[in-house]
């Protein structure tokens, strides 16, 4: 399952683009690292359908994004999310809990391995 509305990891992390320090994006699309948490693939299929579904992918096109620093500040955090929504079942989730973790231990390892990503 990768649709657009959560998978898309080349639009904005912030819904005010121009109006913030986000980089240009390579499509005006919005998708916050709550919105890729919020995520579920079987969401609104039947038992039987949800079982056919292996799993999620997050996309990036980069033919517009110039550098590997831009496309590490694209996909992190919310590649964290999206893992999230691999390893754990919509009733076991909390955002805030979740949150709190990659604001802490996460960020810590991103800078650690020297990663460019958004820590908002």
């Amino acid at each position: 399952m990768t649709p657009t509305d959560y998978c898309y990891f080349d639009y904005c992390q912030d819904p005010r683009k121009q109006e913030s320090d986000e980089p240009l994006c390579a499509f005006w699309g919005d998708l916050t690292f709550e919105k890729v948490y919020s995520f579920n693939p079987t969401e609104g299929l039947s038992s039987e359908a949800a079982a056919h579904i292996l799993g999620a992918q997050a996309n990036v096109w980069t033919e517009y994004i110039p550098s590997n620093e831009q496309l590490e500040y694209m996909i992190m955090p919310r590649l964290f999310a999206m893992s999230e929504v691999q390893w754990s079942e919509p009733a076991n989730k909390n955002f805030e809990t979740f949150s709190a973790k990659v604001k802490t231990w996460g960020f810590r390892m991103l800078e650690l391995k020297g990663f460019n990503y958004r820590n908002k």
